[in-house]
């Protein structure tokens, strides 16, 4: 029975990872020379009513346009098991904490569900987002899903591979908020 029960834990908190075949490997050094960072790049994502949002990487530095202190960026594809027991997570979490917290849905596969939260439909854009995102992050270099990245008052303040329980995020966030 423990067995069965650490196979699941392992199944549903584990890190799902892109086909390497469709992504090439990237450096996973955040601060190697041989990394690729988008240094000043903008990426401009838009949901399905046209609302845009801008994440701008300069550097080792995330930033965005969105006014509320708190973005969540969260990194997934649908047929992640991961990344589907996310998703409630961050439903509760933007529940919760919904005067303070952005959530950013950034799938890198078309998706055909429709998320809680503010959903860019842009793969081209998501894609191209990821892949200035991980090497910055020293996340891997076949883009573990999910990945969040949490950012404070527009920048970036802490990340995580894999799927997050909502008690872990909620403390993070109610630090980030300095209570």
């Amino acid at each position: 029975m423990r067995t069965l029960l650490l196979l699941c834990a392992i199944i549903l908190f584990g890190a799902c990872e892109k086909d390497p075949k469709t992504n090439p490997p990237q450096s996973t050094a955040p601060n190697s020379s041989k990394s690729k960072k988008a240094d000043g790049k903008v990426f401009i994502l838009k949901d399905i009513n046209g609302t845009k949002v801008d994440i701008k990487i300069e550097g080792n530095q995330i930033e965005s346009s969105i006014q509320k202190p708190l973005v969540l960026l969260f990194f997934y594809t649908d047929w992640c098991p991961s990344c589907k027991a996310q998703k409630p997570e961050l439903k509760r979490l933007y529940q919760t904490f919904s005067h303070d917290l952005f959530i950013l849905g950034v799938p890198l596969e078309p998706t055909q569900t429709k998320a809680p939260f503010f959903q860019s439909l842009q793969i081209d854009q998501n894609n191209r987002l990821a892949q200035a995102i991980y090497p910055t992050l020293g996340a891997g270099a076949n883009m573990p899903i999910p990945l969040l990245v949490l950012l404070k008052n527009g920048r970036y303040y802490r990340h995580y591979v894999g799927a997050v329980p909502y008690e872990i995020l909620q403390s993070d966030i109610k630090s980030a908020k300095g209570e």
